[in-house]
């Protein structure tokens, strides 16, 4: 049973600037000027992605559009007459927008800007208390390349760390936050378990309950990651394709492999559907 309930994270509000991309779409053929500016707005927090640009004169309003590619197909998500729409994404992806009047559109779709986390395209490993000494228990996260260290070092920071609080051999384990339990020397990180069944996104906020202590079964596949940081913002990262097995080299330890997406967007909590 998970222990040391943490009320849900209060997100703090930060001025996002979208990503421009070169892969825009081919245009719809209309012969309205094209939407300039697009860009993430300031509201933008959680699943609530806020997108505003540029008015485009003389139009009866604008379509928005998605795609979780860069090469996949735009799905119109929302119609609107003024210059800003939320869409409250499940998954993250690629955002475009034109403007209509009539049956006329914009000669082509805006630029996009997209939400996707940065996806670590490796396997990493760590241990409960029961392998191995000289095995690695915790891991910080990083945007590029995470880090696998003894959770014991007090010169090691880590995010979390695995521990096993039975006294007997088995694969039930638990993620530690890096300032909680005995190696508690390290960055505060809360952890949640996805709802329902997607996994692009953590709905957490701003109702959900945060766990500084989360406990891992074999059936467990995604874990989200609050990091908070300094003046109040906080990234979010998820874990995937976690696995959870017997320490070949003892006979109680356990291991918990993973990969993870680290969402550089302060405040965003939606990923790819990776699991």
């Amino acid at each position: 049973m998970k222990k040391l309930l943490i009320s849900a994270l209060i997100l703090g509000m930060v001025v996002l600037t979208g990503c421009t991309g070169d892969d825009d779409p081919s245009g719809p053929g209309g012969t309205l000027p094209n939407v300039q500016d697009l860009a993430m707005g300031a509201a933008s927090a959680g699943r609530n992605i806020v997108l505003v640009w540029s008015e485009v004169q003389n139009v009866d309003g604008y379509e928005v559009y998605f795609r979780e590619t860069s090469g996949g197909t735009w799905t119109k998500v929302g119609e609107t007459a003024n210059t800003t729409y939320t869409h409250e994404a499940t998954v993250a992806g690629y955002y475009s927008v034109r403007a209509y009047k009539g049956s006329n559109f914009s000669a082509d779709y805006s630029s996009t800007i997209n939400t996707l986390p940065n996806i670590i395209n490796k396997v990493y490993t760590i241990y409960d208390r029961y392998s191995p000494a000289q095995k690695p228990s915790g891991f910080i996260f990083d945007p590029v390349d995470g880090t696998p260290g003894m959770a014991g070092d007090p010169n090691f920071k880590q995010d979390i760390y695995a521990w096993d609080e039975q006294t007997k051999g088995d694969t039930i384990v638990r993620l530690y936050s890096g300032t909680y339990g005995p190696y508690g020397n390290g960055n505060p990180t809360y952890m949640a378990e996805p709802m329902g069944t997607s996994y692009g996104y953590c709905n957490q906020y701003p109702t959900g309950t945060w766990y500084e202590n989360y406990e891992l079964y074999t059936t467990d596949r995604v874990v989200f990651c609050a990091l908070p940081f300094p003046g109040g913002d906080i990234i979010y990262v998820k874990m995937y394709s976690l696995n959870i097995s017997p320490d070949p080299d003892s006979p109680r330890g356990t291991i918990v492999s993973f990969r993870y997406e680290y969402q550089t967007l302060p405040n965003i909590t939606v990923f790819t559907s990776n699991n």
